[in-house]
């Protein structure tokens, strides 16, 4: 190895320790300016997320109020930037059912002064630091009474069965009607409470569930109360049977006779397992109406009503459906 190429080893160790020595000598002096910094005694801007509550009983709050107080607080530099980007700010929660309203034509108000709530933060960190300046200063709160009716509840479900099985009730909603309560204007536009769209397919049990109600879009101060209903429904399993009894002739003349043909029905329905064996004759009730005869009309028919069936059965068809007759004078 040359003289040369040895004094150039040495030459690029040297630099590198000068450069090192010199990066450490800077960070350190950073550190100890930054330390000197933060030492001192500054004012520093805040935002204090707040969070309104416990309106006043019987009131709507409807003017728009800020959600973040600003303030600026002067303390040492370490408390400052811990507090502005490290601490968890937690909302500072304010009751407004300690403050009296005072009316004003058709609503209430009040207005506060903020300065309570700074101070109220920094206790919050058990903070001895002191506040230069508070935005907004005050604050205006608008009031409106908050008005009630009551409102029938209205289904929006939809079901259908499995094979051989249905119901012969009605869905029922309990309560069937809820209170709902808001703005003046707002309650004299709604007339009913629809539930979510709800669906039930293939049914092959009862429905006993609890269903939600929809909020109007445009009433965001609406309360309902209560906020969810009671579905019903009896599902049952369902077989079909037949039975035939006579045909009953109501409103006869007294100047002819009358025969029907023919004089008997078959009437198709769907029962539930459990009430089959119930079913007889004298639940049922056929009847034809001899007033219904217009003599003018040719080739005329009589309609087979159903007045009278056990509720515990769907009576599907009659067969037939209607009868011929031939009078006799």
């Amino acid at each position: 190895m040359s003289i040369f190429s040895i004094f150039s080893i040495k030459r690029s160790d040297n630099y590198k320790y000068k450069t090192t020595v010199f990066v450490i000598c800077l960070i350190i002096s950073a550190l100890i300016w930054s330390l000197i910094k933060l030492a001192e005694v500054n004012v520093a801007r805040v935002n204090i997320p707040i969070t309104y509550t416990n309106t006043p009983q019987g009131k709507i709050l409807t003017s728009h109020i800020d959600t973040t107080l600003t303030i600026g607080i002067r303390d040492q530099g370490f408390v400052l930037v811990w507090l502005k980007y490290f601490a968890n700010k937690k909302p500072l929660y304010i009751s407004l059912a300690d403050y009296r309203l005072r009316r004003n034509d058709n609503h209430f108000e009040t207005t506060i002064n903020t300065s309570r709530w700074a101070q109220d933060f920094l206790e919050q960190y058990n903070l001895s630091a002191s506040v230069e300046y508070i935005h907004p200063d005050t604050l205006t709160f608008v009031f409106e009474k908050r008005v009630e009716k009551m409102v029938p509840v209205i289904p929006n479900i939809q079901f259908s069965y499995q094979n051989q099985y249905f119901s012969l009730d009605t869905l029922t909603l309990q309560p069937d009607s809820v209170l709902v309560s808001g703005l003046k204007n707002t309650i004299a536009s709604i007339t009913q409470v629809e539930t979510v769209p709800t669906n039930f397919n293939n049914l092959s049990t009862s429905i006993n569930e609890k269903i939600k109600l929809k909020k109007p879009a445009d009433a965001a101060t609406l309360l309902i109360e209560p906020q969810q209903v009671q579905a019903t429904l009896m599902v049952e399993k369902f077989t079909e049977a037949e039975i035939e009894i006579p045909i009953e002739k109501v409103n006869p003349s007294i100047l002819s006779k009358i025969k029907i043909f023919p004089e008997t029905v078959t009437i198709r329905y769907l029962v539930s397992l459990d009430n089959y064996s119930k079913v007889t004759r004298d639940l049922f009730l056929a009847t034809v109406d001899l007033s219904q005869i217009n003599n003018r009309q040719e080739n005329q028919k009589l309609l087979i009503s159903l007045p009278e069936s056990p509720q515990f059965v769907r009576v599907s068809r009659l067969e037939p459906e209607e009868v011929d007759f031939l009078i006799f004078k």
